[in-house]
């Protein structure tokens, strides 16, 4: 396992290519804004990765609707 402090997002494909996203078993998540939040998502959506995403109140469940 190994921590990332990056900013992810579409400008950060270079670095969390495909390869990247398909090594994973799964992610965990302490992002600071909800497009990054929506990214990620995305993400795993799209490469079938498990999710766990933590905000500063701790981990609790959400929904976020998108149209």
């Amino acid at each position: 396992m190994h921590a990332q402090a990056n900013k992810v997002g579409p400008d950060s494909e270079d670095t969390y290519d495909d390869t990247f996203w398909m090594s994973l078993d799964g992610v965990c998540t302490a992002l600071d804004n909800v497009d990054a939040r929506l990214y990620v998502d995305q993400r795993c959506v799209y490469f079938q990765k498990p999710m766990i995403d933590s905000g500063t109140l701790g981990t609790k469940g959400n929904t976020q609707v998108t149209r």
